[in-house]
């Protein structure tokens, strides 16, 4: 594992191996130990230049979400210089979220301004406790922030995480207009097996209807089926497009592909209720940050819902999923 890997994983747990998770969750303490393995690693790594095809210059925020806010005041409050940008994308950076709207949120670092082991535990714990407001966002959130190397811009990945993501968000800090350069390295090959992983997860996820009844699994579901328009889309012509706009682009250039799932979906997002965080909620989520879930403590799907998630509905998610897969054939 190199020691860009291990810098990520860092950032995004505060532990890289299980041993450390397990260690830094009785002790947490050990944490600050990790971060001097982990710093040894890059301290010396100064980086070369490569050559770069696209700058991407997201817009600054403008918008009124009250995390976002919060999230930006710790961001000022702080000394650390490693943050290059940080971003909102989604509902949120365009202004439309609705209630219980996920917190979409990129974080770009240099590793080059990580001074010390001191600075990395520092800029880990400016991580997490940014994290615990996406809760304040959506008591359900399933995803942190999608943490970023600056050098990773110049080998972008496009396939894993479309650099659209990057251009059409919203910067939230700094608070001025930035400019990243990037290099997409993403070969054809990738965007399709990113749909079938994707699909694969899906029907695994689909064929367990008992573990539905967990309404954090089954909102981290239909995350994926939201997802499904803008993967296929991806893989069938290879470049990113923004999930808002891939569900009519679907519609409108594959009308042999049912749409009733998405449909479905759609409209159990838009009515979508749960409840507010409580002292539970808090435990769920901080059990799971550290790896080890007590999934007794999430909320409940409710029975209007569980209802409709029989059989049929199983083999509807199913057809749906193998019939993108059919007809993203390349052009």
């Amino acid at each position: 594992m190199n020691a860009e890997r291990n810098l990520k994983l860092f950032l995004e747990k505060g532990y890289v191996t299980s041993r450390d998770r397990k260690l830094s969750l009785l002790f947490p303490f050990y944490t600050s130990h990790i971060a001097q393995g982990v710093f040894s690693k890059i301290s010396t790594k100064t980086g070369s230049p490569v050559d770069t095809d696209s700058k991407v210059t997201p817009s600054v925020y403008t918008g009124n979400n009250t995390v976002v806010r919060l999230i930006q005041q710790q961001f000022h409050g702080s000394t650390l210089t490693a943050i290059k940008a940080a971003l909102v994308h989604g509902s949120i950076g365009d202004g439309n979220e609705i209630e219980y709207s996920d917190f979409d949120g990129i974080l770009i670092i240099d590793p080059r301004e990580i001074k010390s082991a001191k600075h990395l535990f520092e800029l880990h714990q400016l991580i997490k406790k940014t994290e615990l407001l996406f809760f304040e966002q959506d008591a359900l959130q399933h995803h942190g922030w999608a943490i970023l190397l600056l050098d990773e811009l110049r080998d972008f990945k496009d396939h894993l995480f479309p650099l659209d993501l990057i251009q059409n968000g919203k910067a939230i800090y700094p608070s001025t207009e930035i400019t990243l350069e990037a290099r997409i390295s993403s070969d054809r090959d990738q965007y399709k097996i990113l749909l079938h992983n994707l699909c694969t997860s899906i029907i695994h996820k689909a064929s367990q209807l008992s573990t539905l009844k967990n309404q954090y699994i089954f909102k981290n579901l239909l995350s994926e089926i939201m997802l499904l328009p803008a993967a296929f889309l991806q893989a069938k012509y290879l470049k990113s497009i923004s999930k808002k706009e891939s569900f009519s682009k679907l519609k409108n250039d594959f009308p042999s592909i049912d749409p009733t799932i998405l449909d479905w979906v759609s409209e159990v997002r838009l009515n979508w209720t749960q409840a507010p965080i409580n002292f539970k909620t808090k435990v769920f989520h901080r059990s799971k940050k550290a790896g080890f879930p007590i999934s007794f403590l999430a909320p409940k799907t409710s029975k209007n819902i569980l209802v409709q998630l029989d059989e049929k509905w199983k083999q509807e998610v199913t057809l749906l999923c193998k019939s993108l897969l059919a007809a993203s054939t390349f052009k």
